[in-house]
């Protein structure tokens, strides 16, 4: 039995390891990157102190500079608004010191989201103001007024966001408010937002999603008219990639209203315009969207089908691990893990396998779970990349951990560690067992005693 405090000895032992390696390593660049990755993770542990002083040791002034203020959002979340002070400032002190003017701009990009994030709405708004570069300022800003929307700020959000010249950044920015204000309750505004967007592709979007929030506040019919118009936008997209993609949007919410045979009828146009695309890779990833769209209207098969038409690659693996996670669910584990087992790529059939034990532990098939667990243990010994490998266990631990098989997860972590100390790219090395140390804070958090190595 591994009590929560071993627990936490072993991740801050960890995270000491991967301090070390990163602060080893050579190359000025990488050593840098290493020890920001390294202080991100140690800032989940709620050292922050040590975390400040591993984010102060990165020469790089602007991977400082973004370490400071990851770890000062880190600290906002975990309800330490006081203890960012700090690096915000310092944050923003290094910023103003970097004497590259575009690389100045790219750091106080950083430092104005960062003290958005905290609250801090009018320093954040004269830290965009005071970038030289008028893009970079305008990126500034358009991130300032998504933190305002975020936090309720309609109205000065809003006015930021009218301010931005760029088309596209400024349709994308009315796009995320508008389904912002209509969550909060006001479809009116919501829907007029959503009808000031020129771009046709986040003025299909936006109208979708207030569509949606309409329908929930008990508006059907208004919301299948503002869905019939999200379809005439989506339709004058001129990509046809994107067409899919927001077709295929239409149609869940379509269904979602209870609006089923509109619903297939945009998958059938959908799908359609999916093998139109000339492009292979763009016609794989947006018949895998067809196929995820499928699945959620409750056709697995017709979805399997198209996931086999796709060519053999990676999109198909994954539109077949779609399939995989529906057949399961839907009380098929059977049919689930034989589907799964065809997956050739071993990156992707570990969270094929992975998703029916799951589903066959919540059914109560212990001993179907425990043995799909085992399987996606040993196809992780067909990962060959170090690091795909190391999170390919992280995630049989996880599953372990969510059917009890805790001592199963202890081991799996061992040996996600063992393959992690033994990555030669001091690096990787560092990166990988910050990785393994994150998934132990994961699990102290959720008071698990058991599932780590002792």
């Amino acid at each position: 039995m591994v009590t929560q405090a071993s627990e936490h000895d072993h991740t801050t032992a960890l995270l000491r390891n991967a301090e070390a390696i990163a602060r080893s390593i050579t190359d000025a660049d990488v050593r840098a990157g290493a020890l920001r990755r390294v202080a991100e993770e140690v800032a989940k542990t709620g050292d922050y102190l040590r975390t400040e002083s591993i984010a102060h040791a990165i020469t790089d002034s602007n991977e400082r500079v973004w370490a400071l203020g990851s770890i000062a959002e880190t600290m906002v979340k975990a309800g330490a608004r006081e203890q960012a002070a700090a690096p915000l400032r310092d944050a923003e002190t290094a910023a103003r010191a970097i004497t590259d003017q575009e690389n100045q701009d790219v750091a106080l990009l950083a430092v104005a989201y960062a003290v958005a994030v905290a609250g801090q709405y009018d320093r954040a708004e004269a830290v965009a103001r005071s970038i030289a570069d008028a893009n970079y300022q305008e990126s500034a800003l358009s991130m300032v007024a998504f933190v305002l929307a975020e936090a309720g700020q309609f109205e000065r959000s809003e006015a930021l966001t009218q301010l931005l010249t760029n088309p596209e950044r400024q349709s994308a920015r009315s796009f995320s408010l508008a389904v912002m204000v209509a969550n909060a309750g006001d479809h009116d505004r919501a829907e007029a937002i959503g009808r000031s967007i020129n771009e046709p592709y986040w003025q299909a979007s936006a109208l979708r999603l207030v569509a949606e929030a309409t329908a929930t506040a008990g508006s059907g019919d208004h919301a299948v008219a503002l869905l019939r118009q999200a379809e005439a936008a989506a339709h004058a997209i001129p990509k046809l990639e994107a067409r899919v993609d927001n077709l295929r949007s239409v149609a869940s919410v379509a269904a979602e209203i209870g609006e089923r045979d509109y619903a297939v009828a945009l998958l059938q146009d959908a799908e359609a315009i999916a093998w139109a695309i000339a492009d292979q890779d763009e016609q794989e990833i947006a018949l895998r969207w067809v196929v995820e769209a499928v699945i959620a209207l409750g056709d697995a098969g017709r979805a399997e089908s198209i996931a086999r038409s796709v060519p053999e690659g990676r999109i198909r693996g994954t539109a077949l691990g779609s399939v995989v996670e529906a057949v399961a669910k839907a009380g098929d584990h059977q049919r689930a893990e034989a589907i799964a087992g065809s997956i050739p790529d071993p990156n992707l059939r570990v969270p094929a396998l992975l998703s029916v034990a799951e589903a066959a532990a919540k059914a109560g098939e212990r001993d179907r779970a425990v043995t799909l667990l085992r399987d996606a243990k040993m196809t992780t010994h067909s990962v060959t990349i170090p690091m795909n490998r190391v999170e390919a266990l992280r995630m049989v631990a996880q599953c372990a951990v969510g059917i009890g098989e805790h001592e199963q997860a202890a081991a799996v972590l061992r040996d996600a560690e063992n393959v992690a100390r033994a990555i030669a790219d001091p690096h990787g090395q560092a990166v990988a067992l910050g990785m393994v140390a994150g998934s132990l804070a994961e699990a102290g958090a959720r008071g698990r005693a058991e599932q780590v190595p002792g």
